[in-house]
């Protein structure tokens, strides 16, 4: 994220990291900028980590709208790709 004058809002917030991270990838992928903020992870006893608050997805107020239309899109999902 290099745009220094640009309003940053939260797109989506999580209470697992590892489904702010596959957002923030799909959100890449598609050529949005996007970065994660969480507050206070909580390491778990399993592969997966908590939150004791939500981990924010942030991006660029410009790339808001088409964001949205990105994450909630479901012909982009893994399952359908995969014919599963």
């Amino acid at each position: 994220m290099d745009n220094t004058n640009e309003e940053i809002v939260t797109l989506e917030s999580y209470y697992d990291k590892l489904s702010a991270e596959i957002a923030r990838t799909k959100l890449e992928d598609s050529g949005i900028s996007a970065m994660i903020l969480d507050g206070n992870i909580i390491p778990g006893f399993n592969f997966f980590e908590s939150s004791e608050g939500p981990i924010k997805l942030k991006v660029f107020k410009k790339d808001l709208e088409n964001a949205f239309l990105i994450l909630n899109d479901r012909s982009l999902d893994f399952f359908n790709d995969n014919g599963l």
